[in-house]
């Protein structure tokens, strides 16, 4: 994804970036969900993961024994994962 252009911390830079602009009342919240196996959560890793089999291959970084293994844990029950972070901020404009 780093190759491609994808920003892992781009989230969590959001408080800084703004108060760097001169916002005010700045507020930010980071949240994970767990998705165990068998789920909504799981189902969505899993449409990715087959979407970028390709390119993940291609890269080395596992082999094709370990990515279908990696795809069948996903439907393990006793499976758990924590999902990316999910980043809310909110500011507001100083008063003129």
């Amino acid at each position: 994804m780093i190759d491609r252009g994808v920003n892992l911390k781009f989230g969590r830079t959001r408080a800084g970036h703004l108060r760097a602009r001169g916002m005010e009342s700045i507020s930010a919240e980071g949240r994970v969900l767990m998705s165990l196996g068998r789920s909504l959560g799981t189902d969505l890793m899993k449409a990715n993961l087959e979407q970028l089999r390709d390119a993940i291959l291609a890269s080395d970084s596992v082999t094709p024994l370990e990515f279908e293994e990696d795809l069948a844990r996903l439907d393990k029950q006793n499976f758990m994962m924590p999902s990316p972070a999910m980043w809310s901020v909110a500011a507001r404009r100083p008063a003129a």
